[in-house]
């Protein structure tokens, strides 16, 4: 056989049983096919095939959150892709085959899949009961007094008949007694967060939007903002209750292990939050969300002051949506990260007429918006016969409002004045 080939006596063979043993082996092994000669006229058929779910194996290490396999494959995409051509177009689109093809769904992009990987929230709160949002699948018999968590219904339950359930706003995650729960490992998140950069740095991943139309910002913005009140609850050293199971099995039907539930608190989302605020091209994208070019031209007919006022304020659902989560649900640092790349854009643009004439439009829009959202919140906040006095946590959200207007004040005084005049 090959091992006697090879002069290996099978005596002194071990099987490779412990778990780290089992993935550091793996790992070699990936490496090996990816830098041998062998398969170096085959390996982008290999990178580029599909699966049963359509995943190509750099998208399946990143739903299964083998990250650092995710590395490896990338590394061999890319210079598979720089060997392939001398032109960079074709290099981005052979690249993009094998990373995400062109055919695949848009809610299985790597980078939005890797933002959704964070852990259940049973490895932190144990059986502890907390206030959060809690689904019920239909699909896996999550019902009744079951339920499973936000990360949960996105990984293991998604595409499932899963629910947002309206009762019973204090519970633990369910997820793992009546399903092999995906959530209960995090991966590595040091390669995890290597491979987000390396996606937004060498991909345009982060312009596209889900199935939704929504863009990963403001996935991200409403995550954190989630994530940052439901973590309050987070005591680590508060002693952890033992689960008992709620459903009824039979006698003879063995209980599932019960996972580790002493863990941290996932906080990659918030990372992964800051890094794309730093990126122009994410932050166009999610600011341009639903904006549709005039089509009426200088000869054009005439559009009248209502009308044009009314032009300028279409198409903002999602941009209000990822708006108001970040001036009222995140931290004041995640507005000033924003404000930055912003401010940069315009800076670094003075030069080219057109990157700054563009950069002006994403960044009134985003005014505008602001604007928009103040004076929703300061109708809510002003005083009135039957109205207490507001909190102060009402009023911080109007600071930060201040805060945007202070830090463009050129392009905000001219967009506060349209407003005015919109409102008169």
């Amino acid at each position: 056989d090959e091992d006697s080939i090879l002069g290996v006596k099978s005596k002194d063979k071990l099987p490779v049983s412990d778990g780290q043993e089992r993935r550091t082996a793996a790992l070699a092994s990936l490496k090996l096919i990816c830098e041998s000669p062998v398969f170096a006229n085959h390996l982008e058929s290999l990178l580029a095939g599909l699966d049963a779910q359509s995943n190509t194996p750099f998208m399946g290490s990143v739903v299964h959150r083998a990250y650092p396999a995710s590395l490896v494959l990338m590394d061999a995409a890319s210079r598979v892709a720089r060997e392939s051509s001398h032109h960079s177009e074709t290099q981005k689109t052979t690249l993009m085959s094998m990373i995400y093809p062109a055919t695949s769904h848009a809610n299985s992009s790597p980078l939005h899949v890797i933002c959704c990987n964070d852990t259940c929230s049973f490895t932190w709160t144990g059986a502890e009961h907390i206030n959060q949002d809690i689904f019920e699948c239909r699909t896996c018999g999550l019902t009744e007094s079951l339920c499973c968590c936000t990360e949960c219904a996105r990984v293991c339950h998604k595409g499932h008949d899963c629910k947002l359930k309206r009762t019973s706003p204090t519970a633990y995650c369910d997820c793992w007694e009546k399903c092999k729960c995906k959530s209960l490992i995090a991966g590595h998140q040091g390669a995890r967060f290597d491979v987000l950069c390396r996606l937004i740095s060498e991909t345009d991943l982060a312009t596209k939007p889900n199935s939704r139309d929504e863009n990963i910002l403001l996935f991200l913005v409403q995550t954190v903002g989630r994530q940052m009140v439901e973590q309050r609850q987070y005591r680590p050293t508060r002693p952890r209750k033992t689960a008992s199971r709620k459903s009824t099995a039979p006698a003879d039907s063995a209980d599932p292990e019960m996972p580790d539930h002493d863990l941290e608190p996932p906080r990659f989302c918030r990372r992964a939050l800051e890094r794309l605020l730093n990126d122009w091209p994410a932050v166009s994208a999610m600011l341009s969300t639903g904006s549709k070019l005039s089509q009426a031209s200088a000869t054009g007919p005439t559009v009248y002051e209502d009308q044009a006022f009314l032009a300028s304020q279409s198409g903002t659902a999602l941009l209000d949506k990822f708006s108001h989560c970040l001036l009222v649900k995140c931290s004041a640092e995640m507005l000033d990260t924003l404000l930055t790349t912003l401010i940069r854009q315009l800076q670094t643009t003075t030069q080219d007429v057109t990157k700054q004439a563009d950069a002006k439009v994403v960044v009134r829009r985003f005014v505008r918006s602001v604007a928009r959202i103040f004076v929703a919140l300061s109708i809510e906040t002003a005083p009135g016969q039957n109205k207490k006095k507001s909190p102060a946590s009402a009023v911080q959200p109007l600071q930060r409002c201040k805060r945007v207007f202070q830090a463009i004040i050129n392009l905000s005084i001219e967009e506060l004045c349209e407003t005015g005049n919109a409102l008169l």
